[in-house]
C-alpha cells in the first residue's frame, strides 16, 4: 500500500504503427471517452477538489478540441490536460515505450536540465556534445524567444499534482521534463536559442545550442561536474555536543534497515545527551507507508490519527477485494464505498511491514 493511498493509472493509448500517424477525430474520441468513463468509474478523486458541474465542462472543452484528425502525440496533450483534472499526484498518463523510443531517437530535444527556485529554473546540467557557454546555475530565461514565464504557464498544467500544491508542480518541472513536455507541446527543433542570466549579472545572453536525442539525458554525457548532497543519503551526524542531524530522503524500501538506522541513531541521541534533533527531509518524495510511522514513534509516544478516512470506489474494490494486502487492512464496503479498517489509519500502524515499535527508553 502506497503512502497517501493513491489510485495509479497508467495509459496505453492507441497503438502506434509507423512513425506520428494520423487518428481520425472519431478513434480518438472514443477512447476519450472510454478515458473518462475509467475515472469516474476507478478514480475517487475525480470530483474531490473541484465541483463535479467544474470538471465535466472541463472535461467536454477537451473533448470538443479533438475536432479533426491528430498524431498521437497531440492526443497525449489531452490526455495529460485531463489527467491533471483528478488533482491526484500518484495518477499519471504514459505514452507507449514504441512512441517514445520513435520520438526519443529523434534529435529534437533542449538539452538541458533545471530545478526550480523561487519560481524561477536554473540550469543544472548540460547534455549537449559540444562545448557550450552555458554554465551551472545560469537562469532560464526564454526559449526561442518565448519568456519563461508563458511557457511555464503552459507546461504547469500538465503536470498533475496533489490538490493544488503548486510546490511540486515546480518541482516536477525541474530534470528532464521541461524538455520532454517543451517537445510535446512545440514540437522538434534541431537547435534552439536561449536567453540566461548569469548570476550576478544583469545582462541576457543568448546562447544557441543543438537539440539531442532524449535517449542521451545520461549522468555520463553530463557536461557539468555533479555534486552529491547528504542530504540525499540516510546520514546520522552529530553536530555538535547538543544538535544531532538526520537525513531521512525517502520512504520507499530505499535497501535500508529503517528498523537498525532508526534504532542506532537514537541510541546514540540517548547515549550522548543531545537536546535537539534536525530532521532533514527536502529530498523526501513519499514511499510505503509504515516507514513513516516509525520515524514517528520515535519522535513521540502519543498515537497520532493520520487520516480521517480512507476510502475508495466499489469498483476497484471488487477487483482487489481478495488481495491479501487488503484483507489485511480490513478493507470493506460501507455506504457504497469501501473504507479500509480504522486501526488502520493510526501512526503506530506499520502495514505490512512487520515493524516493532521502538523501545520506550529511546522515544
Amino acid at each position: 500500500m502506497k503512502l497517501f493511498f493513491s489510485c495509479l493509472l497508467f495509459l496505453c493509448l492507441v497503438p502506434l504503427t509507423e512513425g506520428q500517424r494520423t487518428f481520425t477525430a472519431q478513434e480518438l474520441q472514443e477512447d476519450f471517452d472510454y478515458l473518462l468513463q475509467a475515472f469516474r468509474d476507478q478514480h475517487q478523486g475525480l470530483y474531490q477538489y473541484v465541483s463535479r458541474n467544474e470538471v465535466d465542462q472541463a472535461m467536454a472543452q477537451i473533448r470538443n478540441s479533438i475536432d479533426g484528425p491528430m498524431t498521437q502525440a497531440a492526443f497525449y496533450e489531452r490526455v495529460l490536460r485531463v489527467v491533471e483534472l483528478t488533482n491526484e499526484g500518484h495518477t499519471g498518463a504514459n505514452l507507449p515505450k514504441v512512441t517514445m523510443a520513435r520520438i526519443g531517437l529523434q534529435k529534437s530535444f533542449l538539452p538541458i536540465t533545471l530545478k526550480s527556485c523561487d519560481r524561477q529554473l536554473i540550469i543544472t546540467q548540460y547534455f549537449g556534445r559540444s562545448s557550450s557557454e552555458l554554465r551551472k546555475g545560469d537562469r532560464l530565461v526564454s526559449v526561442n524567444g518565448e519568456p519563461i514565464e508563458d511557457l511555464v504557464g503552459q507546461l504547469l498544467p500538465l503536470i498533475v499534482t496533489d490538490g493544488f500544491n503548486e510546490t511540486s508542480r515546480w518541482e516536477w518541472l525541474g530534470s528532464a521534463t521541461f524538455s520532454q513536455l517543451y517537445r510535446l507541446t512545440h514540437g522538434p527543433f534541431k537547435s534552439f536559442s536561449l536567453g540566461v542570466q548569469r548570476f550576478g549579472e544583469r545582462n541576457i545572453r543568448t546562447i544557441e545550442v543543438p537539440a539531442i536525442r532524449f535517449t542521451r539525458f545520461k549522468k555520463r554525457h553530463a557536461q557539468f561536474a555533479a555534486k552529491v548532497f547528504d542530504y540525499k543519503q540516510f546520514t546520522f551526524q552529530v553536530i555538535d555536543d547538543s544538535i544531532a542531524y538526520l537525513s531521512v530522503p525517502g520512504f520507499g524500501n530505499d535497501n535500508l534497515d529503517y528498523e537498525a538506522f532508526y534504532r542506532s541513531s537514537f541510541q546514540r541521541i540517548k547515549n550522548l545527551n543531545l537536546q535537539h534533533l534536525v530532521i532533514d527531509i527536502q529530498a523526501n518524495g513519499g514511499g510505503t507507508e509504515g516507514n513513516e510511522n516509525l520515524l514517528f514513534s520515535y519522535l513521540s509516544p502519543e498515537t497520532v490519527q493520520k487520516y480521517k478516512r480512507v476510502t475508495m470506489l466499489a469498483k476497484p474494490y471488487e477487483k482487489n477485494r481478495e488481495d491479501s494486502d487488503f484483507i489485511l487492512d480490513q478493507w470493506q464496503m460501507q455506504r457504497g464505498y469501501a473504507e479500509r479498517g480504522k486501526y488502520t489509519l493510526y501512526s503506530d500502524y506499520y502495514s505490512i511491514l512487520g515493524y516493532q515499535k521502538p523501545p520506550e527508553d529511546l522515544i
